[in-house]
């Protein structure tokens, strides 16, 4: 499994950012409420976004990409 991780900085509300993660080019948005959706950018299937404290997720996901 890959994992990214994107701060609030480097995806700020109206935002939209492509990205290339396991090979996959996905394209994530922040709405103006603040929740991120993604996007497979080849066939548009929409992508699992999690929020999490980044002090737990790294515990699990050593290797996860940082965006910042």
């Amino acid at each position: 499994m890959d994992a990214l991780a994107v701060t609030d900085a480097a995806l700020p509300p109206g935002a939209d950012r492509t990205v290339t993660v396991g090979g996959t080019e996905v394209r994530m948005r922040r709405d103006d409420d603040g929740g991120v959706t993604a996007f497979g950018k080849k066939d548009g299937a929409e992508l699992v976004v999690r929020t999490a404290f980044w002090f737990a997720w790294s515990g699990f996901y050593p290797r996860t990409s940082v965006i910042d």
